[in-house]
C-alpha cells in the first residue's frame, strides 16, 4: 500500500515539475502568476509576494533562471517532504469536516479559500480529509442523536406505564394520552406507547383473572383459555385467578376440618400450593370453637339462652357447645348453692350475736 501510494506521490510531483505554472503549490492568474501562501521560504519567497510561473512573463521579482531554479526545486522535492505536505492538508480538512458534519452545517462543495493557495494535488487532499472528516462528524452526531432519542423515549415509556397503572386502579382511565410540551417528540411518544399498552394489558389481565377465578370454584384441573395463551401477562393472571379461588376452598375445607374435631388431617392428593391455606382456615376454626366454648359457658352459668351461629352447626360443635352450656349451668347452681350456705351461715351468725347480748343483760 506504501509503495502505490509513494508511487502516486512520485506521478504527482514529476507531473507539476513538468509545468512551469505549478512549479509549487497555488493555482495562477490570468496573468500567469499568483501570490505566495504555501512553504514560501522553501521556494525562494516571502509569504504574500507576487511572481509569475510563466517565463515568457517579464517580472521584477522573478526571471527565466529563477524560474528554472523553481523547477529543479521543486523536483528535488523527497517523497518524506510530500507525505508530511499531503497527511497535514488531509488532517486540516479532516477536522474541518468534521466540525462541520458534527454540527449539521451544510456540506461545502468547493473551499475558495483553500483552492486559490493550493496545488491540484495539495487541494485535493485536503478536499479528501473534509469530505472524510463531515462524513464522521456527521454520522457521531445521528449516532449521539439517536441514543439520546432512545433514553427519552424510555423514560416517556416508563412515565406513561406508571401513569397507566395509577389510572386503571384509580378507575379515572384517559381516552388518550396528553402531550407535555416541557418533553421532547420521542419523550411524548414513548409516554403514549406505555401508556395505552399498559392499559391494553390491565384490562386482559383484568379479565383473565375473573375467568380464571371462576374456572377454580367450579373444577379441580385448570385449562387456560386460548384468548389468553398468547399473551404471558394474561396466562399469569388466569392462574393466578384459578389458585385464588383453590386456595379459597382449602381453607374452607381447613376450617370445616376444625369444626369435626378430628384433627387437621389433609384432604388427599392436596397440592403443595394450597396446604398453607388449609392449616390457615383449620387454625382460624379451632380459634372459634374456643370463644363459642367460652361463650356458650358464661351463658350457661348467667341462665342466658345461647344459639351456635349457623356457620357452626355441625353434630360435633353442636354436642361440644351443648356440653359446655350445661357445665356454665352446673356452675350457676353450684354457685346458688354456696351464696345460700353463705346466707344462714351469716344469718345464724347475726341471731347468736343478738342473743348473746341480750343474755349479758
Amino acid at each position: 500500500m506504501r509503495k502505490c501510494f509513494l508511487v502516486l506521490l512520485t506521478l504527482v510531483v514529476f507531473m507539476e515539475s513538468s509545468y512551469i505554472v505549478s512549479a509549487h503549490p497555488g493555482r495562477t492568474d490570468a496573468n500567469g502568476g499568483h501570490y505566495c501562501r504555501t512553504n514560501c521560504e522553501k521556494w525562494g519567497y516571502e509569504y504574500g509576494e507576487y511572481h509569475y510561473h510563466n517565463s515568457s512573463t517579464s517580472s521584477s521579482n522573478v526571471t527565466s533562471d529563477d524560474t528554472e531554479t523553481e523547477i529543479q526545486t521543486d523536483a528535488e522535492t523527497s517523497q518524506e517532504d510530500l507525505e508530511q505536505i499531503y497527511d497535514q492538508l488531509s488532517k486540516e480538512g479532516y477536522e474541518v469536516g468534521y466540525q462541520d458534519g458534527y454540527n449539521e452545517r451544510s456540506y461545502k462543495e468547493f473551499h475558495e479559500e483553500k483552492y486559490n493557495g493550493l496545488s491540484n494535488a495539495e487541494y485535493s487532499w485536503y478536499k479528501k480529509g473534509y469530505d472524510e472528516g463531515f462524513s464522521t462528524g456527521k454520522e457521531i452526531k445521528n449516532a449521539e442523536i439517536i441514543k439520546q432519542q432512545q433514553v427519552e423515549f424510555s423514560e416517556g415509556k416508563e412515565a406513561g406505564i406508571i401513569k397507566a397503572q395509577n389510572d386503571f386502579k384509580n378507575k379515572n382511565i384517559q381516552t388518550s394520552s396528553s402531550y407535555n410540551d416541557d418533553k421532547s417528540n420521542s419523550w411524548n411518544e414513548g409516554f403514549s406507547k406505555g401508556y395505552e399498552k399498559t392499559l391494553v394489558s390491565l384490562k386482559l389481565t383484568g379479565e383473565a383473572y375473573k375467568e380464571g377465578y371462576y374456572q377454580g370454584e367450579s373444577q379441580q384441573t385448570m385449562k387456560i383459555d386460548n384468548s389468553y395463551l398468547n399473551n404471558s401477562d394474561a396466562s399469569k393472571a388466569f392462574e393466578s385467578g384459578f389458585q385464588e379461588a383453590k386456595k379459597k376452598e382449602y381453607k374452607q375445607k381447613g376450617f370445616q376440618q376444625a369444626l369435626s374435631l378430628r384433627g387437621d388431617n389433609l384432604p388427599s392428593h392436596t397440592s403443595h400450593i394450597y396446604i398453607s391455606s388449609f392449616k390457615k382456615g383449620y387454625e382460624e376454626g379451632k380459634k372459634d370453637i374456643i370463644s363459642l366454648k367460652k361463650a356458650a359457658f358464661a351463658a350457661g352459668k348467667s341462665g342466658d339462652k345461647f344459639v351456635i351461629p349457623d356457620k357452626y352447626k355441625t353434630k360435633n360443635v353442636e354436642e361440644v357447645i351443648q356440653t359446655t352450656y350445661e357445665k356454665g349451668q352446673d356452675e350457676r347452681k353450684k354457685s346458688y348453692q354456696t351464696n345460700i350456705l353463705i346466707g344462714i351461715f351469716i344469718l345464724f351468725t347475726v341471731a347468736g350475736f343478738i342473743f348473746y347480748r341480750k343474755s349479758r343483760k
